[in-house]
């Protein structure tokens, strides 16, 4: 079960580029590619945009993304069919209500990626990259 949250005013940031978004992925999921630590499906938890997503599965990996915010999810879509990248997939989802498999998937993730928290200041800083 899929549940969406309440508060759609989130999903208004994207409606220009909030200050998260840096239109690339982030320097510690480069240095994973690059190190040759992702292996296998990934699930990238608050994709945003996709960013980081993409740039799994443009180094050859199955990367399902997630995110609460249908605007977001859907230039990540976009971004995705624009690159030719068909080992992308993107759904809307509040990652911290999915109950069982994202989307019904049974397929195993060997990478679970979460992007960013909110700090003191109100800056999203990157956490918790994890392959294993």
């Amino acid at each position: 079960m899929v549940s969406y949250p309440a508060d759609r005013g989130f999903d208004d940031s994207y409606l220009g580029v909030p200050p998260w978004d840096i239109g690339r992925p982030q320097r510690e999921v480069e240095a994973l590619i690059a190190a040759g630590r992702f292996e296998g499906p990934a699930l990238d938890a608050g994709c945003g945009t996709g960013e980081n997503a993409l740039a799994m599965a443009g180094h050859g990996e199955a990367v399902l993304g997630i995110d609460a915010s249908p605007r977001a999810i859907g230039k990540a879509i976009d971004k995705a069919r624009d690159r030719g990248l068909e080992r992308a997939e993107f759904l809307v989802a509040d990652v911290f209500a999915l109950e069982g498999s994202a989307g019904g998937s049974t397929r195993r993730s060997t990478a679970a990626c979460s992007t960013c928290s909110t700090t003191t200041n109100g800056r999203c800083t990157p956490r918790a990259w994890r392959a294993w």
